[in-house]
């Protein structure tokens, strides 16, 4: 029989191992949105990162809770086994995703490619704004003409 009656920590063993499911496969997804703001802006996707870890750390605290309680029932932990692996895993790769994106975000080389491309986008803009005038100047032109 496998209910939870023969298993306490089944339910929490498997609750963290979906989560730490998650934790790993989200941490791609996030990472890449943290990585896209460290980017935009100096100390940016830090606090995505920190929130990751905390959801990395539930799942982990999920495990530990049901590997205990089924280890104590002598029950099977498998699964909470490998939800204390993953999401391991998944706390590590945050915790260095979060300190590295803090590296690149505050580096002085960053800031300054960011200023150069600040400043190449607005004349961009500034060229573009001045050939639509003209364009709007010369269709006046051909409108009164008319």
């Amino acid at each position: 029989m496998n209910d939870t009656s023969t298993n306490p920590g089944k339910g929490l063993g498997v609750g963290g191992f979906v989560l730490s499911l998650v934790a790993i496969v989200g941490y791609f997804i996030v990472g890449g949105i943290a990585t896209v703001q460290a980017l935009a802006s100096p100390g940016g996707g830090t606090t995505t990162m920190i929130v990751w870890c905390v959801i990395c750390a539930l799942a982990l605290l999920l495990s530990l809770m049901g590997y205990r309680k089924s280890a104590a029932a002598g029950a099977k932990k498998g699964l909470a086994l490998a939800g204390i692996i993953i999401s391991l895993v998944a706390l590590l790769l945050s915790i260095w995703a979060m300190v590295g994106l803090r590296e690149v975000s505050t580096n002085p080389e960053l800031e300054k490619a960011r200023q150069e491309l600040k400043n190449e986008f607005d004349k961009g803009m500034d060229k573009m704004k001045d050939e639509m005038n003209e364009q709007q100047e010369n269709l006046e032109e051909a409108a009164d003409s008319l």
